[in-house]
């Protein structure tokens, strides 16, 4: 029922005249009437009613939504916008008078939302290979009355040439450009790399959103011009090792590529939920916990330029750290001054005479030797974390922590359209 309310709400009479016309349940693989019918579907789509969208800080935008798709249309119809977190965090980093570039906008909602971000002194390019979603995404820049976008069918790889694009019959995002055990029908699409339609362009690129199934590291290969053009550049990016695997890239090249342009990553997650803090995130991490054979486990990163600085505050932090933890004879001979310190002030005056966490005094209160392993780490632990013997160790501790999470901040508040919000 709930299909069948959403065809009628969207599509209005198209799927019954590509019955008609014999095309609603067309097996072949022949381009010609794949796109034959693509086009029906496309020209029937703009009958449908518009979504009222409603996205914060982004008023007043609608949408024509795909008739046929059951991921993206539902939870837009539901939520009035996709991906919460990503379209919060591309709102605070777009800023007026930036040039966009959406490689993989399906009916174009971040194409709309970024149109108006940026304003009227900024410009969207638009990639999208499909005709279907193509044709949708004309009209919903017409719809919304945009004037400064720019429109391209075509996909985006690192070569140029045509590509055949393999259609998933239900999640209209989930277009591949490889062939999977899936028996997809397929069509022939249009491939250019972004070094070459920029070669001429001038102006700067400010964000790029790449979301296309696996692609991104062939479109990142294709783009190294762009790149490296464009130092303060910020990306969206999928990252989906199953998707990439499949195109015979590697997840873990992937990011190595992505460090090689000096990109630090934060984890924006999955398309669901609501707007959540940046949160810094490692290669390791992202290696651990997506494998590359579990279909449907990915993320979203955004990736800001930084990460040399970055790696190398955090390995001066980390020096600081281990002198502070450093087991020499020094350290020793004043850990046990302290120690001794400590029991004859208890000894003399009460437990209750020193600021002390609860256990501590028993602990003290035994020989070196008489700890166990763990009962010493707690011991050490706490010396090293007040004694007045390591002050000068704990303060350049702080100093550099105070450096590395400075920097992090900076580099983020300086990209984004108003650090204040």
């Amino acid at each position: 029922m709930i299909a069948e309310n959403l065809r009628r709400y969207v599509l209005g009479p198209a799927a019954a005249i590509a019955v008609v016309l014999g095309l609603g349940g067309c097996t072949t693989h022949s381009s010609t009437i794949l796109n034959v019918e693509h086009s029906v579907r496309s020209y029937f789509a703009e009958h449908g009613k518009a979504a009222d969208l409603e996205v914060p800080d982004v008023p007043g935008l609608k949408m024509f939504l795909h008739p046929d798709d059951t991921v993206i249309t539902y939870r837009i119809m539901v939520e009035k916008l996709w991906e919460p977190n990503e379209t919060h965090w591309v709102s605070r980093f777009v800023r007026e008078g930036d040039t966009f570039v959406d490689i993989g906008a399906n009916v174009g909602y971040f194409t709309l939302v970024a149109s108006r971000l940026v304003g009227d002194t900024g410009h969207v390019y638009a990639f999208e290979p499909d005709p279907v979603a193509f044709g949708i995404l004309q009209r919903n820049v017409r719809l919304n009355g945009l004037r400064n976008v720019t429109l391209e069918q075509k996909a985006v790889s690192n070569e140029p040439g045509t590509l055949r694009l393999f259609l998933s019959e239900k999640n209209k995002g989930d277009h591949q450009i490889y062939e999977s055990d899936e028996q997809r029908k397929s069509i022939d699409i249009e491939a250019v790399t972004l070094d070459d339609y920029f070669a001429d362009y001038e102006g700067r690129i400010d964000f790029v959103k790449i979301d296309t199934q696996g692609a991104e590291a062939v479109i990142l290969e294709g783009m190294d011009d762009v790149l490296r053009a464009n130092d303060d550049v910020v990306m969206a990016v999928e990252f989906w090792p199953y998707g990439l695997s499949g195109l015979g890239s590697n997840a873990r090249e992937y990011l190595e590529l992505l460090r090689s342009y000096d990109f630090l990553f934060f984890d924006l997650g999955l398309g669901v939920g609501g707007k959540r803090p940046l949160k810094k995130v490692l290669k390791r991490d992202l290696l651990q916990r997506f494998a590359p054979d579990a279909k449907h486990s990915f993320t979203n990163l955004l990736v800001i330029r930084g990460y040399e600085q970055s790696h190398k505050l955090g390995w001066e932090l980390l020096g600081r750290q281990r002198e502070l933890s450093a087991a020499a004879a020094l350290l020793t001979t004043a850990r046990d001054e302290w120690e001794r310190t400590l029991r004859d002030q208890i000894r003399r005056h009460g437990a209750e005479s020193v600021a002390l966490p609860l256990g501590m005094p028993f602990l003290l209160a035994k020989d070196a030797a008489n700890r166990s392993a763990r009962e010493q780490h707690v011991v050490g632990q706490y010396f090293r974390s007040v004694a007045p013997q390591l002050a000068k160790e704990r303060a350049e501790v702080s100093v550099a922590k105070h450096a590395l999470n400075s920097f992090q901040v900076r580099i983020l508040e300086s990209r984004m359209r108003d650090a204040t919000r």
